[in-house]
This record gives structure tokens, C-alpha cells and sequence, in this order.
């Protein structure tokens, strides 16, 4: 069943032609990466990692192991997220504010490569679950290909496993930090997560 949804994956990619793709560090962006990579070309797929101040550092690192690994044509980036009073309260729409703040400065990099196709990693299990940020995916229509095909978080945690050979260490998700703090607590008062 999963072959079959890579396969219709893979045909919705080459009929983009060109993609960029938000690269958390994390196992879906990546397996969406490596799909779109094996459809279009890695010339045609550009991964965006976009870091915050308030991520671990062990994400950083598997961003760059992978960026190694599969050698990737990676742009890194920021934003400055020191104006927005929901990021820096952890308001119940910080989720939204980022995941907005991110895709427009994804946007903007895409346009520079002259890329209109901005895709998510977000997957058809994330679609059940309190994400706010999906609110702003919409808004801003970037496309989430993993969700239209139902592609799960075990089909992609086994794929990159058993098919990439992928050691298990390098396949977590990547939640927020901010998640594991009461809403309506500024982080910056916090040292360490």
C-alpha cells in the first residue's frame, strides 16, 4: 500500500516540476525530501531550514548530517521572531504565528530560486491532531503532499528505516520546544528545555 502512495506521490511531484520543501530536521520533511529528490531531481528540490533561537541543538546537527548525507541543496535561514507577542508569550497562537513566519520567509527564498511550489512535511496523522499551524499552511497555501496521499507517521518512520537504512537515531519528530511550556509563559525565561 505504501509503494502505491509513493508512486502517486511521485507522479504529483513531477508534475510540479520544481519544489521547495520547509526542512525541520525531522522525519517527514525529510522523507518528503528524498521522495521528491528520486521524482524531480536534486536540482529541482530545495530544502529550507529555517532556525529559531529556541530549537535544540540536536536538531541543527541532524540538519547538517543529512545535508551531508544525501547532499542536499540546502539554504539555511532565520527570522526574527523578537516583535511577535504570541512567539515570545507562548500564546495559544504562537504555533500559528511561527509556522506563519517561517513559510513567508520560505516564500520569499523560493521566489529568489524562482520556485512557486512550496511544499510541508506535514503528514495525514498530523491532520487529526491541535495543530494550529495548519491554519497558516492554508492561508499562505503551501502544500502538504504527505496529508494528500495519507502517508502516516509509521509508513514514514519504517520507509526511512528499513528502505533508506536510516539509523533509528535520526528519526524523531521534531516538536517544539515551546510545547513543553505552559501557554501564556514567556520562554525567554526559561534557560534550557
Amino acid at each position: 500500500m505504501l509503494e502505491k502512495k509513493i508512486n502517486d506521490l511521485k507522479n504529483y511531484i513531477k508534475d510540479l516540476k520544481k519544489v521547495s520543501i520547509g526542512f525541520s530536521g525531522g522525519k517527514d520533511s525529510l522523507f518528503l525530501i528524498l521522495i521528491s529528490i528520486r521524482a524531480i531531481g536534486n536540482n529541482n528540490v530545495l530544502p529550507v531550514f529555517i532556525d529559531l533561537e529556541y530549537i535544540d541543538d540536536d536538531i541543527r546537527k541532524r540538519v547538517d548530517y543529512f545535508y551531508k548525507k544525501y547532499e542536499l541543496n540546502l539554504i539555511k535561514s532565520d527570522i526574527d521572531i523578537n516583535n511577535n507577542f504570541d512567539i515570545l508569550n507562548n500564546t495559544e497562537m504562537r504555533c500559528y504565528w511561527c509556522k506563519r513566519l517561517i513559510y513567508e520567509k520560505i516564500r520569499k527564498i523560493s521566489f529568489k530560486y524562482s520556485i512557486k511550489n512550496i511544499c510541508d512535511g506535514s503528514n495525514y496523522s498530523d491532520m487529526s491532531k491541535h495543530r494550529p499551524g495548519l491554519k497558516a499552511l492554508k492561508e499562505l497555501n503551501i502544500i502538504k503532499p504527505l496529508a494528500k496521499f495519507k502517508i502516516i507517521d509509521n509508513e514514514i518512520y519504517d520507509y526511512l528505516k528499513n528502505i533508506e537504512n536510516i539509523d533509528e537515531k535520526h528519526l524523531t519528530s521534531t516538536t517544539c520546544n515551546l510545547v513543553k511550556l505552559p501557554h501564556n509563559t514567556p520562554w525567554k525565561q526559561y534557560e534550557k528545555f
